[in-house]
């Protein structure tokens, strides 16, 4: 066994051993809610695809309760997403017009994919004066979940596109969106509705993300950019896993969180939020452990938010648990 407080050990591989919670994350409280919920949605678990995403992470939560220690989940880990809108039937359209005149113009930056951080054009038509000094807010909802993610959440406009004399190259970078199919983008200016479009995100390779080496670690992930700890993922079961992060200082800093999709579904799950990206290392530009539980056997797209922009995604399959 190697001992971790031998010369040379990273104190990251030391930090491993250490629950990543600051305080007991399973209050008395968060016990008997968690027991009460599942008694409750016990009897309603083939209603909807939803439902069943649901039931999945408050049973785990449960197994984990019953092992006890740090794996035991507080309850901003593992739960639903819920849709914040009822799903619609859409068709791909680029501009918005009102009263035969276009107003807006929305293009992807490139391929438009699930999972993949994307960058969004907006080009306004009407002349600056019309945007100067408003604030403006962009929202998208998936059509088929009604999901909602928020793109822009209320930047003041304040001057014009660079080279030009109007609007007409708004950019925004890390607009990805987590699920395929059709979303709705909806811009207010001032809390108003100003227009909309809808785009559809492709479907991604379910492929599992390569595996790289970062030191003297194996990591899977996106070299350079996202990395998770490779070791396996058993359904249902809670381990610890540390992440590499690398990008700019601005990019890397705020609030971070991981959700994940499972191969053929339509819902979301949130992993676990934390409140910054960790510290440097001679690894990766920013590290930390975290305990990740996928609820399931199957592919999983597992994506990585900074500051409510998508850093990217890693793929990885999760096992059935031995016998």
């Amino acid at each position: 066994m190697r001992d971790d407080n031998q010369p040379g050990i990273p104190e990251w591989s030391r930090r491993m051993k250490d629950s990543p919670f600051q305080q007991e994350p399973f209050t008395e409280n968060l016990k008997e809610k968690i027991r009460s919920e599942a008694t409750k949605r016990t009897a309603h678990r083939k209603k909807t695809n939803r439902l069943r995403w649901r039931v999945g992470g408050i049973a785990a939560a449960i197994v984990l309760l019953v092992g006890g220690g740090w794996l035991a989940l507080p309850n901003h880990i593992g739960h639903l997403l819920i849709a914040t809108s009822e799903p619609v039937q859409l068709e791909e359209r680029t501009v918005y017009s009102r009263e035969g005149r276009e107003l807006l113009e929305m293009l992807p930056g490139g391929d438009f994919e699930a999972g993949s951080p994307q960058g969004l054009i907006l080009s306004f038509k009407e002349p600056f004066k019309v945007y100067e000094g408003k604030t403006i807010s962009i929202k998208a909802v998936h059509a088929e979940s009604g999901i909602e993610v928020t793109i822009v959440a209320g930047d003041k406009i304040t001057e014009p596109s660079s080279g030009y004399d109007t609007l007409s190259r708004y950019a925004i970078s890390g607009a990805g969106v987590p699920l395929s199919g059709y979303w709705r983008f909806t811009v207010e200016l001032d809390g108003v509705f100003y227009g909309d479009t809808v785009l559809k995100a492709t479907e991604p390779v379910w492929e599992e993300s390569q595996a790289f080496v970062s030191g003297t670690y194996t990591v899977r992930g996106i070299p350079g950019r996202l990395g998770v700890m490779d070791q396996p993922f058993v359904a249902g079961q809670a381990n610890k896993y540390m992440w590499w992060l690398w990008g700019e200082e601005s990019e890397l800093q705020g609030e971070f969180k991981a959700v994940a999709a499972k191969e053929g579904g339509t819902g979301l799950i949130e992993l676990f939020s934390l409140s910054n990206t960790g510290v440097a290392s001679d690894y990766a530009d920013r590290y930390f452990p975290s305990s990740l539980m996928l609820p399931e056997a199957g592919r999983w797209r597992i994506m990585a938010y900074v500051d409510g922009k998508l850093l990217g995604s890693i793929m990885v399959t999760a096992k059935e648990p031995e016998e």
